[in-house]
C-alpha cells in the first residue's frame, strides 16, 4: 500500500509537470515572432488591431515606403480619435513630418534623452535592442514617445501582468494602450539637432531625470514619462540614462558604471545650460543614479564653471554618507534648493549598506537621517519599502509624495508649507530640522 501511495503522488506530480510545459510551449508558439519578444521585461507594442486602426505608430515596425511616420490623434476627453487622412500628395511624402513638441501633450509624453550607451544606429528611428548596455565615451541624443494610458494608476508604469517560472515567461497579459505604457517612435538626434530642440524656448524649464540601477533603456523612458504625467510638468522632461546591466545580481557592476559616467552627465548639463540657453534646469536623481549626479555637482563646484541648477531631488539616494557630508555645501551653493527623500524601509538601501560596509545618504536610522544646513531632508519610511521603484502600490496609494515633488519643482518651501501633514522634527523644534510623514 505504501508504494502504490507514493505511485500516486509520483502520477500527480508528473501530471502537474506537464501541464505547466504545455502550457509553456503554447504560449512560446503563440508568441513566437521575435518583434513580440520582450526586452528586459518590457514587451514591444502589436501593429494589428481586429477592433480598427492603430492609434499610435509602435516603435520598432518598419513602415512601408517613404511616408511620414504615425503620430497619435488629438485627445478628446480621454478617447484617441481616428480622423480620415486624405492621400499624401508627392510634395508631402518629400517632406517629412515634424516631430511632436516636447513635453506633455494629453495621454502622450515625448521626452529627449542622452545615453553614453554604445548605441548601434544606421536608420531614422531606432528599436531598443540597438541600445546596448555597453558604456560608451560619447554621448547619443534622440527624442522618444510614451504614451500613457487612459486607466494609469497614479505613481505606478502600468505594464503587462506575467507569469514566469525558472526566469521563463509562461504567460502575458496582452498589451493595450488603455490599461499599459506603450513606447511609440524613438528618434535619433545629432547633437545640434538636440541643442536645437531643446534649446527651442529658453525660458522653458528642463527636468533632467537620472535613473538607479537595474534599470533599463525602456525603464528610464516609461519612469520619467510617468514623472512628468503625475505631476502634470509642462517643462522639458529630459533622461540621462547611464548602461545599468539592468540586473539586480550585476550591482557591483552597475556602481562602478555608474561613477564613470559622471564626465557624461556634466556634459549634459553644459549642453543644455550652456549650449541650449535654459537657465532653469531640474534634476531628480534615484537610488545609484544619485551617485553620477552628486559626484558631477562636486566636479563641476570645484572647476568653477558657471553652472546653476534650480531644482534638486535626490530620491532614496544610494551615496556613502561620509562622502557626501563633505560635499554637500559645494553642492548646495551651485542650487536654488535642495531636497532629500530617506527611508529606513528602502530594501535596496539596506543591500547597499551591508555591500558598501557604511551608512547610506538615503537611509534613515532609530535617530532620524542626516541632516544639513540648508537642504530639506524628508522621512519617507511610513509610506512603505521602495517607494520610488517603478511599481510601487504604496506610492500609488500615498499620492502626496509625487504632489510633494510637484510643489518642490515649483520652489515651494519650507516642505511644511506646501505639504501640511509633514511633521516637523524633532517635535517642537523651530526651525525643524527635518520632515516626517506620520504614520
Amino acid at each position: 500500500m505504501q508504494f502504490r501511495h507514493k505511485g500516486w503522488i509520483a502520477g500527480i506530480v508528473i501530471g502537474l509537470v506537464a501541464i505547466v510545459l504545455g502550457t509553456w510551449l503554447f504560449f512560446a508558439y503563440r508568441q513566437g515572432d521575435v518583434r513580440n519578444e520582450p526586452l528586459n521585461g518590457h514587451p514591444r507594442p502589436t501593429v494589428s488591431d481586429e477592433s480598427g486602426p492603430t492609434t499610435m505608430q509602435p516603435q520598432g515596425v518598419p513602415r512601408d515606403g517613404p511616408s511620414p511616420p504615425t503620430y497619435p490623434n488629438v485627445f478628446d476627453e480621454g478617447e484617441m480619435v481616428d480622423e480620415p487622412q486624405a492621400a499624401p500628395s508627392p510634395a508631402d511624402e518629400a517632406s517629412p513630418q515634424p516631430p511632436p513638441p516636447v513635453g506633455l501633450a494629453g495621454q502622450l509624453v515625448t521626452v529627449l534623452y542622452a545615453t553614453n550607451r554604445v548605441v548601434n544606429a544606421s536608420t531614422n528611428e531606432l528599436v531598443p535592442a540597438q541600445v546596448t548596455s555597453v558604456r560608451s565615451p560619447d554621448l547619443s541624443f534622440g527624442s522618444a514617445m510614451v504614451r500613457i494610458p487612459e486607466n494609469h494608476k497614479f505613481g505606478e508604469v502600468d505594464q503587462p501582468s506575467e507569469l514566469t517560472l525558472i526566469g521563463y515567461t509562461i504567460w502575458r497579459e496582452e498589451l493595450n494602450e488603455k490599461d499599459h505604457f506603450v513606447l511609440g517612435e524613438i528618434r535619433p538626434f545629432t547633437r545640434q539637432d538636440f541643442i536645437a530642440t531643446a534649446g527651442a524656448d529658453k525660458e522653458r524649464s528642463a527636468l533632467v531625470y537620472v535613473h538607479g540601477y537595474n534599470t533599463d533603456f525602456v525603464g528610464a523612458l516609461f519612469k520619467l514619462a510617468q514623472i512628468v504625467f503625475d505631476v502634470n510638468y509642462t517643462g522639458l522632461p529630459v533622461a540621462f540614462i547611464w548602461p545599468s546591466q539592468g540586473g539586480v545580481i550585476n550591482y557591483d557592476r552597475d556602481r562602478e558604471v555608474a561613477m564613470a559616467s559622471r564626465e557624461s552627465f556634466r556634459e549634459l548639463l553644459k549642453i543644455l545650460y550652456q549650449d541650449a540657453g535654459l537657465k532653469k534646469i531640474h534634476v531628480i536623481a534615484h537610488s545609484m543614479g544619485n551617485q553620477v549626479v552628486v559626484e558631477s555637482l562636486y566636479q563641476y563646484g570645484l572647476t568653477g564653471e558657471d553652472m546653476k541648477l534650480s531644482e534638486l531631488i535626490l530620491a532614496a539616494p544610494d551615496v556613502d554618507h561620509d562622502g557626501f557630508s563633505n560635499m554637500a555645501q559645494k553642492i548646495r551653493a551651485m542650487v536654488e534648493g535642495l531636497t532629500i527623500y530617506v527611508s529606513s524601509a528602502d530594501k535596496a538601501l539596506r543591500l547597499s549598506a551591508f555591500k558598501a560596509g557604511g551608512p547610506r545618504l538615503g537611509d534613515s536610522s532609530a535617530r532620524g537621517p542626516a541632516t544639513f544646513a540648508g537642504i530639506d531632508t524628508i522621512d519617507v519610511t511610513a509610506l512603505g519599502e521602495d517607494v520610488f521603484e517603478l511599481n510601487h502600490d504604496v506610492f500609488s496609494a500615498a499620492r502626496s509624495v509625487i504632489d510633494d515633488i510637484g510643489r518642490v519643482l515649483q520652489g515651494v518651501r519650507p516642505p511644511g508649507m506646501r505639504t501640511p501633514h509633514l511633521r516637523g522634527m524633532p517635535v517642537g523644534t523651530s526651525p525643524p530640522q527635518y520632515w516626517r510623514y506620520p504614520q
